[in-house]
């Protein structure tokens, strides 16, 4: 999961600076963490989950404050969002901002998901941070929606918040209190999505500073951005990569869904709409790793062991169907090609 990249580096700048922590310090914390100080710089560098989670915990371990995400959430501003911030600033209408902020999200926030529904006469921003058990879920989702009201507010007042509210799919934090800084009494915890709802016939209303030449130039760059964005590994690879451990036991989907920051019925969920199910990815890994242990020289019988099945029959007969192989032709022929 290392590999996982999440969230643009020039946040983990502005997360380090929250803290009240003079330079030596604060690279002291960036090494514990495991991130080099150049990556808070770059315009193309992203940290990773494990990254991520680690600097998000120190942060709020330092700081002695839980609500960390709300307090982030309220230093950002459209600014801090580089040339994604400078497009939803140019738009003619809010409608034309979120249509923006779908297309380039990802320029900021790669493991991510952001939508927009309609339901009757609602409007439904729903975000989702894909590692709904990672320790710094609640802080992601915090900072966004805390982001999303204060910008709204800006251009619109209460506009958006009249008759609409923010749905958060955890529950009730001890620090509500913190909340209604932001929120009021517009909240609702427990809720089956993270969304913030709001009257649909508000998308049309103007944005404050329309500039078709500064849009123009924001899409253009928004565009280079995204061309550049590192290429993710899809849900269905990360399973395989991760369904044999280093000793050659064969994880559980519980194991996977843990090791993967979500809950089982979330990854059967994930892996369903991918057109997969976990048995037929486990079937699929455990002929590749029968594949490996033959060209490593493991005797049939040991592999057959080795893979959970009853004996070295059943093991030959599902080898030979996925591959069209008994395993001693499979491994005569890589041989063979070696040769």
């Amino acid at each position: 999961m290392d590999a996982q990249l999440a969230l643009h580096g020039q946040y983990g700048a502005l997360l380090l600076d929250v803290l009240p922590l003079d330079r030596t310090s604060q690279l002291a914390l960036l090494e514990e963490c495991g991130i080099r100080p150049a990556l808070l710089s770059s315009q193309d560098a992203f940290l990773t989950i494990e990254q991520s989670n680690r600097l998000i915990q120190k942060v709020i371990e330092v700081s002695g404050q839980p609500w960390m995400g709300l307090i982030f959430g309220e230093r950002l501003n459209l600014m801090t969002h580089g040339a994604l911030g400078q497009a939803v600033l140019s738009c003619n209408t809010l409608k034309q901002a979120i249509e923006l902020l779908l297309k380039y999200y990802r320029t900021r926030l790669i493991h991510a998901r952001l939508e927009l529904l309609y339901e009757d006469d609602l409007a439904v921003l729903i975000f989702d941070f894909d590692q709904e058990f990672s320790p710094s879920y609640r802080f992601m989702i915090e900072t966004v929606f805390v982001c999303l009201v204060k910008t709204s507010m800006f251009f619109f007042g209460m506009k958006l918040m009249h008759q609409g509210h923010v749905q958060l799919s955890y529950e009730e934090p001890e620090y509500l209190k913190h909340y209604k800084n932001t929120f009021f009494d517009g909240v609702t915890f427990n809720a089956p999505r993270n969304a913030l709802c709001f009257q649909r016939s508000l998308l049309d209303l103007p944005m404050a500073m329309p500039n078709p030449s500064a849009l123009k130039q924001a899409e253009q760059a928004c565009n280079e951005l995204m061309a550049r964005l590192p290429q993710q590994t899809s849900l269905v690879e990360q399973v395989k990569a991760l369904m044999f451990s280093p000793t050659g036991e064969q994880a559980s989907l519980e194991e996977l869904a843990q090791m993967l920051y979500m809950s089982s019925r979330t990854l059967r969920r994930k892996l369903s709409g991918e057109g997969y199910s976990y048995r037929s990815l486990a079937e699929h890994a455990k002929i590749t790793e029968a594949q490996r242990l033959l060209c490593s020289g493991e005797p049939v019988e040991s592999i057959a062991e080795k893979l959970n099945y009853s004996d070295p029959s059943n093991f030959g007969r599902a080898f030979k169907k996925k591959t069209g192989l008994s395993p001693s032709a499979y491994r005569e022929a890589q041989s063979g090609s070696v040769t």
